[in-house]
C-alpha cells in the first residue's frame, strides 16, 4: 500500500474513531417532567345558618341541630322555608315548595281541615340532617326494598310449586335462575317509573332533609327528598321512623337512621301518628272487615304502594294473623261479584284513618285510594266517590 493509499485509511479509521467516541460518550435525553399535580378543589365552605335564619326573618321556632352542615346555600334557603311555613301554618307557601303529589296530598289536608289542626300547636320545626341521598334516593330505596322482598316471595312459591308437582332439583334452579331474570328487569323499569311519578321526567333528588317537629304530644320526624326546580328546590314526603320523642332537639345525630326504608318495620313497632307500614294499617282493619271488603281494602292498598304486593304485605303480619287474612283474602276474591260492597263497606275502606296515613307517606291521596278501589271493584271513580260519603273531619282537639 502506497504512502498516500496508508493515509486515508489512517483518515478513515480517526473518522470512524471519532464519530465512535462521540456517540458513545453522548447522553440519553432526560425523561419528561412529570404531569403537574391535580388541582384539587377545597369543598365550599358551609353555609352560615345563621345569617341565613335572621335574613330571611325565619319564624322563631326554626332552628338547625349543629351537626347539619350544608354547603349549597340555595338548598339551605328553601329548607329554611319549608321549614318555616311549616311551623307558621302557611299553606301557600308550603305548597309552593312541594312536588305535585306533596301538593295533592296538602290539599286533601287542608280540606279536610287536618292541616290547620296539625300545625297550630307546633311549638318547633328543627332541621336535624340534611344530606345528599348518596347512590340512591330515599323513593329509589325504598322501592328497591319493596321489589327485593316481593320478588323473594314469588321465587319462593315458584320452588315449592315446582317441588309439589315432583320437578327435578335442576330444572327447579334453572326456572328459578329464569324467573329471577325476568323480575330483576321488570324491577329495574318499576324503580325508574317510581321515581319519575314522584319528580317529573329528567328530575334526579339531590338532597334529602329530615325535620323534627315539635307539639303538645312531643316531637317526630318529617321526611323528604329534594330535587332542583330552577332556582330552588322542591321536596316529595319521604316516610320516617315512626316513633317519638319529648322534644326536636332529642332527633339531632339521628343521621340518615330517621328514614324508613321499605315494608321491613315490625306492625308493632308503628306509632299510630305516621303508620307507614302497610301490615301495620290493615291490621287495625282486618278482623272487622268481612272478606269481600278485605279483599278490596288490601288490593287497593297494593294498587297505590311503589313495588308492593299482597305477599309483601301479608309477609309483614305475625304468622298466624297472616294466615288468617290470607285465608279472608282468597274468600273475598271469590265472593265479590255475588257480594259486591255497602255503601258502609267502602266509606270505612276509603275513610280509613289508619290506611290514609300510610298512603299520604308515600305521597298518595284519597282521590288515588278511591280510583283504586274502583279499578278493583269494577266501578267507576263516581260510583265509589257516591258510596264513601264525605272525607273524614279532622280530629276535634276537645
Amino acid at each position: 500500500m502506497g504512502q498516500g493509499g496508508y493515509g486515508l485509511v489512517c483518515a478513515g479509521l480517526v473518522a470512524c474513531a471519532v464519530a465512535l467516541g462521540v456517540a458513545a460518550c453522548e447522553k440519553k435525553a432526560p425523561p419528561p417532567p412529570p404531569p403537574p399535580p391535580p388541582v384539587v378543589t377545597p369543598p365550599p365552605d358551609p353555609v352560615s345558618f345563621d345569617a341565613i335564619l335572621r335574613e330571611m326573618n325565619a319564624d322563631r321556632r326554626v332552628t338547625i341541630a349543629q351537626d347539619v352542615t350544608i354547603t349549597d346555600e340555595s338548598f339551605a334557603r328553601s329548607s329554611v322555608r319549608l321549614a318555616s311555613a311549616l311551623a307558621t301554618g302557611d299553606e301557600s307557601a308550603f305548597a309552593s315548595l312541594l312536588t305535585r303529589s306533596g301538593q295533592r296530598v296538602l290539599n286533601e289536608l287542608s280540606s279536610s281541615g287536618q292541616w290547620g289542626q296539625a300545625t297550630s300547636g307546633l311549638e318547633s320545626v328543627r332541621v336535624v340532617y340534611a344530606a345528599p341521598p348518596g347512590s340512591a334516593s330515599v323513593e329509589r330505596t325504598q322501592t328497591e326494598e319493596a321489589l327485593r322482598a316481593a320478588a323473594q316471595t314469588q321465587l319462593d312459591e315458584l320452588v315449592d310449586q315446582l317441588r309439589t308437582q315432583g320437578v327435578q332439583a335442576d330444572e327447579i334452579a334453572r326456572r328459578r335462575l329464569a324467573r329471577e331474570a325476568e323480575l330483576n328487569a321488570e324491577n329495574a323499569r318499576r324503580v325508574a317509573s317510581s321515581e319519575v311519578q314522584v319528580f317529573g321526567a329528567g328530575t334526579v333528588p339531590e338532597q334529602v332533609l329530615l325535620l323534627a317537629v315539635q307539639d303538645a304530644q312531643g316531637a317526630y320526624l318529617l321526611g323528604w327528598s329534594a330535587a332542583r326546580a330552577g332556582e330552588g328546590w322542591i321536596f316529595s314526603p319521604a316516610p320516617t321512623r315512626p316513633q317519638e320523642r319529648a322534644r326536636a332537639a332529642e332527633w339531632d345525630g339521628v343521621g340518615p337512621r330517621g328514614f324508613s326504608l321499605g315494608l321491613g318495620a315490625r306492625a308493632d313497632e308503628v306509632g299510630a301518628r305516621t303508620g307507614l307500614n302497610p301490615a301495620a294499617a290493615v291490621l287495625e282493619t282486618f278482623e272487622r272487615l268481612r272478606d269481600v271488603s278485605l279483599f278490596v281494602q288490601f288490593s287497593a292498598v297494593a294498587e297505590l304502594l311503589p313495588g308492593a304486593s299482597i305477599d309483601a304485605i301479608l309477609s309483614q303480619l305475625p304468622p298466624e294473623t297472616g294466615q288468617v287474612a290470607r285465608a279472608k283474602f282468597e274468600s273475598g276474591r271469590q265472593k265479590l261479584s255475588a257480594e259486591p260492597l255497602t255503601n258502609a263497606e267502602v266509606a270505612e275502606i276509603v275513610n280509613s284513618r289508619e290506611v290514609l296515613s300510610l298512603l299520604r307517606a308515600v305521597g298518595r291521596s284519597r282521590d288515588d285510594l278511591i280510583a283504586a278501589v274502583a279499578k278493583v271493584t269494577g266501578k267507576s271513580v263516581e260510583e265509589i266517590q257516591g258510596q264513601a260519603g264525605p272525607a273524614p273531619a279532622a280530629p276535634s282537639n276537645q
